[in-house]
């Protein structure tokens, strides 16, 4: 740290010692340490070793050269008080060069011995007081406080008085300068007018000794007036310019700290917000932020106003200093600067766009800037320009300290609104509404990178005013994937959920790692479950879930176990034909649709294998049941159950799976309530006291109209189940039908709560019931024999039409050709739905 830096972290109070140690240690030699003072930083640069010792001839030349360099110094910062400075030591060493230096060599040893002095003091000081403070809190019981937003608003009321006191003395400095001026004016005339008065004098060939007396006097005034203006010009533009200069200068440097702590809580509030994007805690409002960021912002703007003040009051008196020129110019650069780096960083996103967009579908999205009202900005209220932007963009931008110019995209609609402020919430926000993507062209990336792994993002622009600089914010959202059809949703969601979850908060635009660990992984996606299914997943579930990409890998051993984000979303589980992830969101994306109440209350076992159920099912009552997900179906829900056969062996049966276009057209509480096999959820609860409240509301009892038609419903029902054969309805016309009208009154069906099922994308329609052949674990010889049987039903059925007048009989045997027994009940369940 150089000498000029370690002054400036003195107390203004030190600093004034400083100085008045300075001159009482050499109070005969006020121009040498004026001079002093004012090329301090010069003269530590200098070589003064050089030109020290009066025999070396040497010595003494470059002990001239040196004095001659800081006459030419004084002079060159135009103002009087440097000549009068550079006249006064030139009539005092001109003769004597080296003594020049000396002196100047001794005031620097000086003053490094007295800076050393008052820094060591400043600093026994500060340790002191922190330990009687420690001392003082542990005797009263204190508690520090824990939240950073609260210390730092005490940091910040600190420095905010320490602004008033900037805006004091810089008034005092004001008046001081006008007080000289006014000063200088006078003592200029003044000058002038003793120097032609003795002009008169020195004319004559033989001055008289009176006159030579009062020529002398002449002098002794104008050195007086040339003193008293050195003294006052130091006095303000050294001994108060200076002062002012490093209390502005050291009020940045807190200012800097300060900001610094308030920037890392934004950033944490953002990361906070993308976690939540995925599952995690949501952040606290933004109301909580903004405080700070209002009083910080003020005192950025205060401080930048106090610098070009004073730059703009001694900028004429130190044109040519060009060592002061450059300290005023970084100083007031740097105070510009962390005002609009601030601006920029409190304008962010309240309320986030989805993460993953289809074009020409629309979205909204809403920012805000955390100085609310406090700067009136909004005065002059700015337009928002938002663009999307691909990964490479912003990359440039990353790089290029956000330097280049925002890119000309076209591809959003509705893009353009102006900010408004609410006096009621004190709050600056802008709202977009009604955004679209119209299309994203490929911008190509790694080679093996898929649409849906391509990440873009929107970026916002715009200008603000504050006073009379304009200053330009931008900000980003988060990572974003563009998708052209529904069946990408899950691909992209992939991207999404791997960046929002594990991306480091000061990363390289879109950095994320390869691999990571089970225990991160299964935390995010407990969190995902739980923001879409309001119920996490327990530690069984995740287990179970684990197996689908570590089989056979201890409990213990997991947490450390590694997943790549191949491993996550590109390569298929063994034995099928889809990735983890598609698995997963499959399942998640069926509870939160259709299953989402019963998993929420706990009624759906649903993470466990088919094997697991069997052994939990097998040795229970007949009729006891669970619901489990799926393994070979995307997003099938199925149930295992215990049957008895007559011989008193048990049986665990599996219903093909229910997928989202099945549950769609029929829900899945009224399915398992269409089911007389299924009685008791795992372990022991009467299915009707499990799901009673999920069935839809029996409307069959309402009252129509004579001549108003009937509304139907299809029901479930399992073909091959014992005592469910599918009932007969004899066709009215017939002779032998005596009793059908009586049949169909006694089985009433109201109205449907929702459309008929269609399992396996098979709908077949034999006579008057809808039979539905559901799909059995990928076996394609079992498909095949349950087609040949339907078709030999559908045939029967047709020519038990064709002799329904011949006799009862002749309907009856057309449908003896398929029953349930005819189904191996290892292999099928089938689903009937009578209407």
């Amino acid at each position: 740290m150089t000498l000029i830096e370690q002054i400036q972290q003195l107390s203004l109070h030190e600093q004034t010692q400083l100085m008045q140690d300075l001159h009482a240690k050499y109070p005969d030699s006020l121009e040498l340490t004026n001079a002093y003072t004012q090329l301090i930083v010069w003269i530590q640069e200098q070589p003064w070793e050089q030109a020290c010792e009066p025999n070396n001839p040497d010595h003494c030349i470059k002990a001239k050269a040196l004095m001659d360099a800081a006459n030419a110094q004084l002079q060159s910062q135009g103002n009087i008080q440097g000549m009068f400075m550079a006249q006064n030591l030139m009539g005092k060493y001109q003769e004597h060069p080296i003594n020049f230096v000396l002196a100047l060599q001794e005031l620097n040893k000086f003053m490094i011995s007295l800076v050393e002095k008052f820094t060591t003091e400043a600093a026994g000081r500060n340790i002191a007081e922190a330990v009687d403070a420690d001392e003082d809190a542990m005797d009263q019981g204190i508690n520090y406080s824990n939240d950073p937003i609260e210390d730092i608003m005490k940091d910040l009321e600190v420095l905010s008085k320490e602004s008033q006191e900037n805006e004091e003395l810089s008034k005092i400095v004001e008046q001081l300068k006008e007080q000289y001026i006014i000063l200088f004016t006078e003592k200029s005339n003044e000058i002038s007018k003793l120097e032609a008065y003795k002009k008169q004098f020195t004319k004559r060939t033989s001055p008289s000794d009176k006159e030579n007396e009062q020529v002398k006097q002449i002098e002794q005034r104008i050195k007086a007036n040339q003193a008293e203006l050195t003294e006052k010009g130091n006095e303000l533009t050294v001994t108060k310019r200076l002062a002012l200069y490093n209390r502005l200068s050291g009020h940045l440097k807190q200012l800097q700290v300060a900001q610094n702590i308030i920037i890392a809580q934004i950033s944490k509030w953002t990361g906070q917000q993308q976690r939540s994007l995925s599952g995690w805690p949501t952040p606290p409002p933004l109301d909580n932020l903004q405080p700070m960021c209002e009083l910080h912002a003020d005192l950025l703007c205060r401080l930048y106003q106090h610098i070009i003040k004073l730059d703009s009051m001694f900028r004429p008196a130190l044109a040519q200093d060009k060592g002061e020129v450059e300290r005023m110019e970084k100083l007031k650069t740097t105070s510009r600067t962390m005002l609009s780096h601030f601006l920029n960083k409190c304008f962010v996103i309240e309320k986030h766009s989805p993460q993953v967009l289809k074009t020409n579908t629309k979205f909204g999205t809403t920012l805000r800037h955390l100085i609310g009202g406090r700067l009136n900005a909004h005065i002059h209220p700015p337009e928002v320009i938002c663009s999307l932007v691909s990964e490479k963009y912003v990359r440039s931008l990353y790089d290029s300290k956000g330097k280049i110019p925002p890119p000309n995209d076209k591809n959003v609609l509705n893009n353009k609104k102006t900010m408004e402020y609410s006096q009621k919430n004190n709050t600056f926000t802008v709202e977009f509404k009604n955004l679209s993507v119209t299309r994203a062209n490929r911008q190509g990336g790694k080679k093996e990178e898929s649409v849906c792994e391509e990440k873009r993002c929107l970026q916002f622009v715009s200008e603000i005013n504050i006073g009379r600089e304009r200053f330009t914010i931008m900000t980003l959202s988060f990572p974003t994937v563009i998708t052209v059809h529904g069946n990408q949703s899950a691909d992209a969601e992939a991207t999404i959920i791997w960046d929002n979850s594990f991306s480091a908060t000061d990363r390289k635009p879109f950095d994320v790692p390869e691999k990571v660990t089970w225990s991160q992984l299964s935390e995010a996606l407990s969190n995902r479950w739980t923001l879409c299914n309001d119920r996490e997943l327990t530690d069984e579930n995740l287990l179970y879930i684990a197996g689908k990409l570590f089989a056979g890998v201890e409990k213990d051993d997991l947490d450390d176990q590694v997943v790549t984000r191949s491993m996550f979303c590109k390569e298929h589980l063994h034995g099928r034909n889809f990735t983890f992830w598609k698995w997963f969101f499959s399942i998640l994306d069926v509870v939160k649709k259709n299953m989402l109440d019963e998993w929420r209350d706990g009624v759906i076992h649903g993470f466990i294998n088919k094997q697991e159920a069997q052994d939990m099912l097998i040795n229970l009552q007949p009729g006891t049941f669970l619901v489990r997900f799926s393994d070979s179906e995307l997003g099938g829900v199925t149930i295992a159950y215990t049957i008895q056969h007559p011989t008193g062996e048990k049986e665990v049966w599996n219903l093909s799976p229910w997928t989202n276009q099945h549950l769609s057209m029929r829900k899945f509480s009224d399915r398992i309530k269409d089911l007389d096999s299924l009685v008791i959820l795992y372990p022991g609860q009467h299915k009707d006291h499990a799901f009673n409240r999920y069935y839809s509301q029996d409307e069959s009892a309402t009252l129509l109209a004579p001549g108003e038609y009937r509304d139907t419903v299809l029901a479930t029902r399992v073909l091959g189940a014992p005592g469910t054969s599918t009932p007969m309805v004899q066709s009215p016309m017939h002779p032998g039908s005596q009793g059908s009208l009586d049949m169909i009154t006694n089985h009433p069906l109201g109205i449907p709560s929702s459309p008929p099922s269609i399992c396996g994308e098979t709908e077949l329609n034999i006579g008057s019931e809808e039979t539905v052949c559901s799909e059995f674990d990928g076996n394609e010889e079992a498909m095949a024999g349950i087609l040949s049987n339907v078709s030999v039903l559908m045939q029967s059925n047709q020519q038990g039409l064709d002799q329904a007048f011949a006799g009862a009989s002749g309907y009856q045997s057309g449908t003896q050709a398929f029953t349930p027994h005819t189904i191996a009940e290892d292999q099928w369940s089938v689903l009937s739905f009578q209407s």
